[in-house]
């Protein structure tokens, strides 16, 4: 996989530095604004989890909220709130049973113990899916904020945006996987700056949205709308129109197929827009030429691909 910052090339080890503290130093101190950290790369999201534990530690009162985890809660151990069609889908420890003696003598154990026998007989505090560090929080059992919404209608946010109204936005959020799938995913992308402070997105990467044998003959994956890449530290959102399939112009684009995973982590501003404001006109050729120039001309994510080495970020 490839990652780096915009802009230059650099050591291994200095890329590794810097994605080890990119995220401790603009969740705890003023930085930068907009777009500031990119990686296209495989879809491990270790070191991702890794940095958000530092951050905890760090940062006691960091609070992190994941949209749309119900698929795929790979942030389960770090985040303090899910907001989904359906969060209860992410569960609680416990059995859900916080206010029980049983969780308060689970968290109140001595540090590094994971499991611990208590009634009923042979309950296990801890497990591989229900570690201390998903259950517990500063001693006591952990429970998860729920919101339920529909990311592409703004009207189901209202109790999300009161509860960042009255407790203050988000220290980070994650948004994984979900925007390419939506109609409308501007409505998502508007929000989230509203809502935290600063985040971590993921989608697919052009070069595998655009190549064929991902799932079938056709080019990427079938229910995805959307395919998205970075131009100049903007998010680009480009239609995945059906003329896609027929054209074969677009076919060198996919010869980065080892590199299915775009990324990125944004601070204050997440600056976006959709390819030619959402017009696509007013002729067939108006069209190929916007999809022609788009992806024909070397972008943010072409130049991250090319550096070489350094470390995966997501």
């Amino acid at each position: 996989h490839k990652c780096g910052r915009w802009g230059g090339r650099s050591s291994v080890g200095a890329v590794a530095r810097r994605v080890g503290g990119v995220l401790l130093g603009f969740v705890c101190s003023p930085g930068q604004s907009g777009l500031v950290f990119l990686a296209v790369s495989g879809p491990d999201r270790t070191l991702v989890v890794q940095r958000v534990s530092q951050a905890r530690l760090h940062c006691p009162r960091f609070r992190v909220l994941d949209i749309g985890a119900a698929m795929n809660p790979w942030t389960k151990d770090v985040i303090d709130a899910v907001a989904d069609r359906s969060p209860e889908a992410v569960e609680d420890c416990f059995d859900g049973q916080l206010d029980s003696h049983f969780a308060a003598e689970c968290c109140t154990g001595q540090p590094g113990r994971f499991v611990l026998y208590r009634e009923p007989a042979n309950a296990t505090c801890f497990g591989e899916e229900f570690s201390p560090l998903r259950c517990c929080d500063d001693g006591l059992p952990k429970r998860l904020l729920r919101f339920r919404l529909d990311v592409t209608r703004e009207s189901t946010w209202e109790p999300l945006l009161l509860y960042v109204a009255s407790h203050g936005k988000f220290d980070y959020v994650v948004t994984s996987h979900i925007l390419e799938d939506l109609s409308h995913p501007m409505t998502l992308l508007s929000m989230l700056p509203r809502i935290a402070h600063a985040g971590f997105v993921s989608v697919p990467s052009k070069y595998s949205e655009l190549r064929r044998g991902v799932e079938g003959l056709y080019r990427g994956h079938m229910h995805h709308r959307w395919i998205f890449t970075v131009q100049d530290r903007i998010l680009v959102a480009i239609p995945k129109l059906p003329f896609l399939e027929t054209e074969p112009t677009f076919d060198p684009v996919s010869e980065r197929s080892a590199l299915p995973d775009m990324s990125f982590e944004w601070r204050g501003d997440l600056p976006f827009r959709v390819l030619n404001d959402d017009f696509m006109g007013p002729t067939p050729k108006a069209i190929s030429d916007l999809f022609f120039g788009v992806f024909n001309t070397r972008d943010d994510c072409d130049h991250v691909a090319e550096q070489g080495g350094g470390p995966p970020v997501a």
